[in-house]
């Protein structure tokens, strides 16, 4: 990512020279700016499809040992590929950059899904507590970020929907107030039985921030205050952008990583821990069940003494 970052705003030609007037160029113009991001990012997509492909396919042992190990291949591997895809038609990324604008519809439903996995953790964690304080700071970070929202919501109606043309502008964040808040409202309500505040609070944040760069991304000068200031990207926008999307793909890698039998299956370590575990309980219950049969039996042989004892004392 930050090569991709340094390489858009490198706007010289990609290459090296050996002698004078001896020089290898990659790519010039074309390979600059957006250009560059669009190449380092179609080498990590070959790099990691390649990754799970031969993880999927592979048997089981050599499969674990590839995720885990073979690290300097791994490095000289992507430093291969992204070498190769700057010498790619620049029409070729663009195709792959249009069906990327696509694909990442499914990246923020895997990120929405992450943020509220991490928000019910999170507000569990502060529940199991059983501490008012807890409790209090809980519901306080509700109500900042509810009114963050609420008056970044504000600024972008001032910023992006001031004009009379800008009828869509308008109609899109006043869904982002809307529909959150109806969710917000059902999930602290008998409708919603597992609902919490916490998670629809974050929720409601982060598609705030998605408003706000699709925002950014209108043409319409009257409907994009910051086209009049000649401004088309800030660095903070893309920082945040970065953030949310390192934490919630660490987030979720991390789950996964915690119960990775799901993806790998049980490791032999871990078979012959759970037989010998089950052999250890199958042992302990016999020998309960052998106590049990013993004292049944001093129980029986007790009976048999007093009945005896009370039989002989009719007799004389």
């Amino acid at each position: 990512i930050l090569v991709a970052i340094i390489l858009r705003a490198y706007h010289q030609d990609l290459g090296f020279s050996l002698y004078p007037g001896i020089k290898f160029t990659a790519c010039s113009e074309s390979c600059q700016g957006d250009q560059a991001v669009y190449r380092i990012s179609f080498a990590l997509t070959l790099f990691f499809a390649f990754h799970a492909f031969l993880i999927g396919f592979a048997p089981f042992g050599f499969g674990r040992e590839l995720h885990t190990s073979y690290f300097g291949v791994k490095v000289i591997l992507f430093i291969g590929m992204v070498i190769g895809v700057f010498y790619i038609a620049p029409e070729r990324m663009d195709e792959f950059a249009d069906a990327s604008r696509v694909i990442s519809l499914l990246f923020l439903v895997f990120q929405t899904v992450a943020i509220i996995d991490y928000a019910y953790t999170l507000h569990f964690w502060m529940i199991d507590k059983n501490d008012p304080t807890w409790d209090i700071a809980n519901l306080a970070m509700c109500g900042l970020m509810y009114a963050g929202s609420i008056t970044i919501v504000g600024l972008l109606f001032h910023w992006f929907a001031d004009g009379p043309s800008c009828g869509v502008e308008k109609f899109v964040l006043s869904m982002t107030i809307i529909v959150p808040f109806i969710f917000s409202v059902l999930s602290i309500t008998e409708i919603c039985p597992h609902g919490a505040l916490f998670p629809s609070a974050a929720i409601t944040g982060y598609v705030v921030y998605i408003a706000y760069t699709a925002m950014l991304s209108s043409p319409k000068t009257e409907c994009n205050i910051f086209l009049e200031r000649g401004e088309t990207t800030n660095n903070w926008e893309l920082v945040v952008g970065i953030f949310i999307a390192a934490a919630s793909v660490t987030f979720t890698t991390w789950n996964v990583g915690a119960s990775s039998s799901k993806l790998f299956g049980i490791r032999d370590s871990e078979e012959d821990e759970k037989r010998k575990a089950l052999t250890a309980n199958q042992d302990d219950n016999k020998k309960d069940l052998d106590n049990a049969v013993d004292l049944g039996n001093d129980d029986d042989e007790e009976e048999e003494v007093e009945v005896s004892e009370e039989a002989a004392a009719k007799m004389w």
